[in-house]
């Protein structure tokens, strides 16, 4: 059976199932009570305002709509907005025999061979119509027969063809009622698609072809768009029996032949796709939602929209992000959606339906931007999930990865892949797509280059952002960012803003960076970073050093470094949200005259990492071996547990005037208390990186420990339930629930 399963009122995850095995889980993001969004572009008491297009001038503001008085059949409304679609005309007279409508009117742009821009408007059932316009709609033609044929829903869609220039094809469907004057539908119902083709830039059209027909699945209402290479046409179908998914089919010859039509999972269920690419090549299909019989989708009846990529389509994956755009409260009866693409990536998308209980439906538009929603994903608890994996069997094991040098840092990709970086003569990467059982070979990042630390996840990209440096530090920075989760790696130069005091900042040693998930600071990167002064040496300048971050809002473009640490003297360090947007802050000591400079330090921020307050010291975690002055780098994640601040470190901890053994402490509070304790591994140790496994992947449920041990870079693998077997510290309570 197919489910949902929702999580919050505005965010969720879909559970998408086909076949009856779970495939794959993606976001579900519900902007119905977002009015500012939304924009009411006609509205008629006790009038029913239906089935809109939409046509974007080449201006980039000026959008044409057309709807029908009535469902489908109707006299034509025509409108026009010269601001992007924030503001409307009033109704614009049209031609006379607009009047007669038979159904659903559709807007195409098209151009011929000679550069003449034309704007065509169809009306179908028997006999299909144009008008035409060639002054960007300020004078129409009247509705005019294009020959002895006629369909439903003419045209779902009008693509450019490669075969020439002014070359068109346009789809529709018939069920066998409109093709012919007099109606010839068969029984068992057959649906057939069919294709039309113009070479004169829209002005006449061939007789249709036949390209499926069958009477198991009534395919219609045809949404065709490109690859992103262009040579390949997808054409997503509405499934009218309700028997089974929405189909899609594919052609690799300008639409000569077609591949059988396939299911596609079933966040993308429902009528009436019309698709659009934003500038970062992602997707934005709007429709209406609607599921086959026997299921229900969690936005059932409702205005919806698919976010994902052409991938997706090919590949049978459920995509990024489901959206419902708004609640329609009658039926089905809703959403024949125009979508446009403004020149600032804004997606303005439009429709009609029963926006309001017992009243007509009518039209509306909701406008937004894919960042935005990247914003409300990253903010949404969603990306995390309950305690129950990290609590399974105690599990723990510990492979070698990397041999020579120094440097470790761990993180977790949004895919599920555990990233583990190392190196200070080159900075290298192995990656695990098992949940660290096994690993990939060596991938050099940067060849020279020195750790800088701070290797971050953007959640709301996927993107992972490595620094190097060019030497030990104070030295210049590149960092590589990786867009197919850790495989290749492109050098960026980054811009970073000085703080108050003019202080530029250094990388090295710190520890992972993260995406901030809650509060008005949702998809900041932020990452610790160090402040060298004059340099790392002699030690007698040591005083002028200081911890901070680094924090940026544009994906890491640029980056502002935050305010100073509350103690200088201190260095490589680690950061945590809390579930509150609070973060957290946990220091190394390096500077040998500070008072009990062989425990941690810490503060916090509550402006997403621009200060930091309430320094203490952190009596019961140690800083590095007790015989020395200065720490040692440690390693800190929160466990990605709703509503639970867990946190775990890690450092050494040993008696001796040695790196040794390799320890991690857990928090319940938030950092409050470190009730338990628990040795990793006996023997050389030193620098440590901490994370934690990601939901819905082979990494859910782990906690990942990079560490030093004996010129090697060595991996720990373990659960929550190992480390609650450990030792009690006696600082705090471990809670009862994980007894």
């Amino acid at each position: 059976m197919n489910t949902y399963r929702k999580t919050s009122a505005t965010l969720g995850l879909l559970a998408i199932l086909a076949s009856g095995s779970l495939q794959a889980q993606l976001q579900l993001i519900d902007l119905n009570d977002q009015e500012q969004r939304q924009t009411i572009i006609d509205r008629e008491k006790g009038q029913y305002l239906g089935h809109p297009t939409t046509c974007l001038l080449e201006d980039g503001k000026t959008i044409l709509c057309v709807y029908p008085k009535g469902h489908g059949k109707g006299g034509i409304v025509y409108k026009r907005s010269y601001d992007g679609g924030l503001s409307w005309s009033d109704r614009i007279p049209t031609p006379e025999n607009w009047s007669t409508s038979k159904e659903v009117p559709t807007l195409h742009r098209v151009i011929d061979a000679e550069g003449k821009k034309r704007i065509i408007m169809w009306s179908g059932l028997y006999p299909a119509r144009l008008a035409v316009t060639e002054d960007d709609g300020e004078n129409w033609s009247a509705l005019k027969p294009v020959g002895d044929w006629g369909g439903i829903v003419v045209m779902g869609t009008v693509i450019e063809l490669k075969t020439g220039p002014g070359h068109y094809m346009a789809f529709f469907h018939d069920d066998g009622r409109f093709m012919t004057p007099e109606p010839k539908q068969e029984k068992p119902i057959v649906f057939t698609l069919f294709t039309t083709t113009s070479t004169d830039g829209g002005l006449t059209w061939s007789y249709p072809e036949g390209i499926y027909k069958s009477s198991d699945v009534h395919l219609c209402e045809p949404g065709a768009l490109r690859s992103p290479d262009g040579k390949q046409i997808a054409v997503l179908l509405r499934e009218n029996a309700r028997r089974k998914n929405t189909h899609i089919i594919f052609s690799n010859d300008e639409g000569k032949s077609w591949t059988e039509p396939r299911e596609v999972p079933i966040s993308l269920n429902g009528d009436r796709h019309t698709a659009k690419y934003t500038k970062d090549g992602r997707l934005f299909i709007s429709f209406r939602s609607n599921s086959p019989k026997g299921t229900k989708a969690a936005y059932e009846d409702d205005w919806v929209a698919w976010v994902g990529t052409y991938e997706d389509l090919v590949e049978n994956r459920p995509g990024q992000y489901h959206l419902r755009l708004k609640d329609n409260h009658k039926g089905a009866d809703c959403a024949y959606p125009g979508v446009e693409l403004l020149p600032d990536d804004t997606i303005v998308t439009t429709t009609y339906g029963h926006w309001v209980k017992g009243e007509e439906p009518y039209i509306l538009s909701v406008r937004l931007k894919l960042d935005e929603l990247d914003k409300i994903a990253a903010n949404s608890s969603s990306a995390e999930s309950s305690i129950q994996p990290f609590i399974r069997d105690p599990a723990m094991s510990i492979q070698s990865i990397f041999d020579g040098e120094r440097f470790p840092n761990i993180v977790v990709t949004n895919k599920g892949t555990v990233l583990a970086t190392w190196g200070n003569k080159q900075v290298r990467t192995r990656r695990s797509e098992d949940g660290g059982k096994t690993w990939g070979e060596e991938i050099v990042i940067a060849k020279p280059g020195f750790q800088g630390g701070g290797t971050t996840v953007d959640e709301t990209t996927g993107d992972i952002l490595a620094f190097v440096e060019d030497k030990h530090p104070p030295a210049p920075l590149t960092i590589y960012r990786s867009k197919d989760d850790g495989r290749t790696w492109t050098p960026e130069t980054p811009e970073i803003k000085p703080n108050s005091r003019g202080d530029s900042v250094s990388m090295h040693m710190n520890e992972h960076g993260i995406t901030l998930r809650h509060g008005k600071h949702a998809g900041r990167l932020i990452r610790p970073t160090r402040f060298y002064g004059a340099g790392n040496r002699p030690e007698s300048i040591w005083h002028t050093h200081y911890t901070n971050a680094m924090f940026s809002d544009d994906g890491g473009k640029s980056w502002q470094a935050s305010e100073p640490f509350p103690e200088n003297g201190t260095g490589e360090a680690t950061l945590a949200e809390l579930s509150d947007g609070h973060i957290y802050y946990n220091s190394r000591v390096h500077w040998q005259d500070r008072p009990k400079n062989t425990r941690r330090r810490e503060a916090w921020s509550n402006d997403g990492g621009k200060t930091w307050t309430d320094f203490k010291v952190i009596d019961i975690l140690p800083d590095g071996h007790q015989h020395r002055s200065y720490g040692c780098m440690g390693g800190l994640v929160r466990l990605p547990v709703e509503g639970r601040d867990i946190l775990i470190f890690s450092n050494i901890d040993t008696k001796e005037s040695k790196r040794e053994d390799a320890t991690v402490w857990a928090s319940f509070d938030g950092g409050k208390t470190w009730p338990v304790k628990r040795l990793v591994f006996k023997g050389s140790s030193a620098y440590s990186s901490l994370n934690a496994g990601r939901h819905g992947t082979p990494s859910e449920g782990f906690i990942y420990l990079n560490f030093e041990s004996d010129g090697k870079s060595k991996v720990a693998r373990f659960n929550l339930s190992w480390l609650l077997e450990g030792e009690d510290t006696g600082n705090g309570k471990i809670p009862s629930d994980l007894k």
